[in-house]
């Protein structure tokens, strides 16, 4: 009965020093809305080169089609926000403010990222805070792709076949809603998807030039897994998995969801804690 006392008095006690901290964090006053505009040189290195876009929280679209390496426009109207810009012969950064602080604008706050890539062959790494993402990296010749974010919304899709062979793509997100579709047409040999809960959809379509590992770990999670009707599939499930929903015909042995198909093999490696997968194939 004292230890039951004893419990509930600290609680209370915590409780009320809880009410008691005040946390008072810097604020900026915004300006006018600046515009950024980049406009990048292809790198000089023979071999891929390394590409950064570093920002925080806001609004990200990318696509193709640009001449040279980065083209586009940033648009924000907090002063500390203006982008930065290094390169050497193999690397160009693209990032944006002071690291490390936190501060809140007065008003509505305007961070929006324009930007199209070019077609030299690049290693490309996206590191955001929580965002809005619309990325089309459909036509470019990726070597290597790495996001990382934190709680965001973001779209990415390759609507059209990638030019090289994709080493990796690795996305490590927090709290998400993720959707990528054509993934296929990334060209990748393997794929790593780490994040916390949330909601993720990854779609197989495209056109799959040779087999792909995806290993794919998460939280208490709902994903949501699409195949085309004549893929050649095999997942396998580990963890705390709650629940597995199908659409289509599958041959389930154990904890293993397969279906021969044609071309190349897609083999996916799925470990969650709690959480749902629905797969289809369709």
């Amino acid at each position: 009965m004292k230890l039951m006392r004893f419990a509930i008095l600290l609680m209370v006690l915590v409780f009320c020093m809880a009410c008691s901290i005040n946390i008072n964090l810097p604020t900026v006053t915004t300006t006018d809305p600046q515009d950024f505009t980049i406009n990048e040189k292809p790198l000089k290195g023979t071999e891929p080169g390394k590409v950064t876009i570093e920002m925080g929280g806001g609004e990200l679209n990318i696509t193709s089609g640009a001449k040279n390496l980065v083209e586009g426009t940033v648009r924000y109207n907090v002063k500390d926000w203006k982008p930065t810009i290094e390169r050497n012969d193999d690397s160009l950064t693209i990032t944006q403010g002071e690291n490390g602080k936190i501060t809140i604008p007065n008003t509505k706050a305007i961070n929006e990222w324009d930007l199209q890539l070019g077609e030299q062959p690049m290693r490309l790494e996206i590191k955001a805070g929580g965002y809005k993402g619309k990325l089309d990296l459909g036509g470019l010749s990726l070597n290597k792709l790495n996001i990382s974010d934190g709680a965001s919304t973001c779209d990415v899709d390759f609507s059209e076949p990638n030019k090289i062979v994709m080493d990796s793509f690795t996305y490590k997100t927090g709290a998400s809603t993720v959707e990528i579709n054509n993934l296929a047409n990334a060209n990748a040999k393997e794929l790593l998807i780490e994040s916390g809960a949330g909601s993720f959809t990854f779609d197989f379509n495209g056109k799959l030039q040779r087999d792909l590992t995806v290993r794919i770990s998460s939280g208490a999670s709902d994903v949501h897994l699409k195949f085309p009707p004549d893929a050649n599939v095999e997942i396998r499930f580990s963890g705390g998995i709650s629940n597995i929903n199908t659409n289509g015909t599958w041959i389930v042995n154990d904890s293993t969801y397969s279906n021969s198909g044609n071309g190349p093999l897609i083999t996916v490696k799925v470990e969650m804690v709690l959480g749902s997968v629905t797969i289809e194939r369709k």
